[in-house]
């Protein structure tokens, strides 16, 4: 998985710190499903809406 983070001077870390927290738990429960496999791609539609939903409630566009 990779990420890309650009800093922005006028938002304070913890901002970035909560929302990887979040995205960091739903990952863990993605692949601690007994049925992912470990290096293929997640494909759960609740991961899908998960992530949706906490990078919605960070103030982001989700673009699918």
């Amino acid at each position: 998985m990779k990420y890309c983070i650009v800093w922005c001077y006028f938002l304070h870390a913890n901002f970035y710190i909560q929302f990887f927290r979040r995205f960091h738990a739903a990952y863990v429960d993605a692949v601690s499903n007994p049925f992912h496999v470990p290096g293929k791609k997640i494909t759960s539609r609740t991961f899908a809406e998960r992530v949706s939903t906490i990078v919605k409630s960070f103030g982001f566009s989700s673009a699918a």
